[in-house]
């Protein structure tokens, strides 16, 4: 017998290629194949159809940068001398947040800025705050010295918001302040510093005021269908980001693979680049993989972003048993004009498994 299976695209009319010489005598009631057209409309309502589906999500604060000082665990902050002082021991940077500092020590859990002469200040990482119109806070605890000797200032893109405080070094606990900004960048810097001398501070988070990190899709795909051993035609779909703090990863359950790219890179997962909390409409291409079996899915990506709501994309598909066309016996003749053609234009996958004649040299056809 000759089995015979083709990669059916987008065109209904789309089929596959074989030619067979040397018989003759053949029934012509074995001839009749079903076209390939009859064929997809009997399956045209089962073929692979992805239904993009995106849950909502309430606005809700996005944390760019948090600090508790928990690395500076050396000195204290109760004393100015002795048992419970800061450390003497400058700090040159802070963990992976404030990477500039300058007269910063450690001080218990907490860190000392200035010294009896001279103020201190420390100066975050880079930070993208360009989300919600470059709308973000800064929240930040502090105490004294002894006596009150300055103010604490905080600063962003030329902006300084100025903070009074009363507590001092003999209280137990700090005084919390909240500053609002709005020219936030991609590449912000905050600084805090003490306008003079000495002040202990704590617990350091900025947030983008109102920014939610939101995943978007878009775009429909229809009619992916394959057999078994042969990868699905690639359906499309696009996924953007926006304000977002970390990349967005979709992943694909067993039966499907994604890429980026529609011929190669084919895979469980994606990973997609953000830049400046943002990623651009990007199309994601997803198949059924050649080792699929006969049968239909139901199955699901998942999109997914730090502080994001989890998209799903609801696949289903069709695997198609591959038809199998009985040939013979026949008496076989060399040399003769084909008895049987059936072909397409394009680029068409089948195959030959075997056959049985009478007699004479088997001749297997090409793609």
């Amino acid at each position: 017998m000759i089995k015979w299976f083709s990669r059916l695209g987008g065109s209904s009319e789309g089929g596959f290629g074989l030619q067979a010489k040397g018989y003759r005598n053949f029934p012509s009631s074995i001839c009749q194949l079903p076209s390939t057209k009859s064929i997809l409309s009997s399956v045209r309502g089962a073929v692979l159809a992805l239904t993009l589906a995106m849950s909502g999500a309430a606005q809700a604060q996005v944390t760019n940068l948090f600090e508790d000082f928990s690395s500076l665990s050396a000195g204290g902050d109760t004393a100015s001398s002795g048992t419970g002082s800061p450390s003497s021991t400058t700090v040159a940077s802070i963990s992976n947040t404030f990477t500039t500092c300058s007269n910063a020590y450690a001080a218990g859990g907490k860190v000392k800025l200035g010294t009896s002469s001279n103020p201190g200040f420390i100066v975050s990482r880079s930070l993208n705050l360009s989300a919600n119109s470059g709308v973000f806070t800064v929240a930040f605890k502090v105490k004294g010295w002894s006596t009150i000797e300055g103010k604490l200032l905080v600063s962003s893109g030329g902006l300084t918001n100025t903070n009074t405080y009363s507590a001092v070094m003999s209280s137990t606990s700090y005084e919390s302040f909240t500053n609002t900004f709005s020219n936030g960048t991609s590449t912000s810097t905050i600084t805090l510093a003490t306008s003079a001398k000495r002040a202990f501070l704590d617990d350091v988070v900025v947030t983008q005021a109102g920014g939610q990190p939101l995943i978007s899709t878009s775009g429909n795909v229809s009619s992916l269908f394959t057999v078994p051993g042969l990868a699905s035609e690639a359906g499309i779909f696009n996924v953007s980001g926006s304000s977002l703090s970390a990349n967005i990863i979709i992943s694909a359950p067993v039966g499907l693979e994604i890429s980026t790219n529609s011929s190669s890179g084919y895979g469980s997962s994606v990973t997609l680049t953000q830049s400046g909390g943002t990623i651009a409409s990007t199309p994601i291409y997803v198949r059924i993989p050649a080792s699929a079996s006969a049968g239909t899915l139901s199955l699901s990506l998942t999109i997914s972003s730090t502080g994001a709501t989890d998209v799903p994309v609801a696949v289903s598909g069709i695997v198609l048993s591959p038809v199998v066309i009985p040939f013979g016996p026949q008496d076989f003749e060399a040399n003769t004009i084909p008895f049987f053609t059936y072909s397409v234009a394009g680029t068409k996958n089948w195959a030959y498994t075997n056959s049985t004649l009478g007699g004479g040299t088997n001749t297997a056809a090409t793609n």
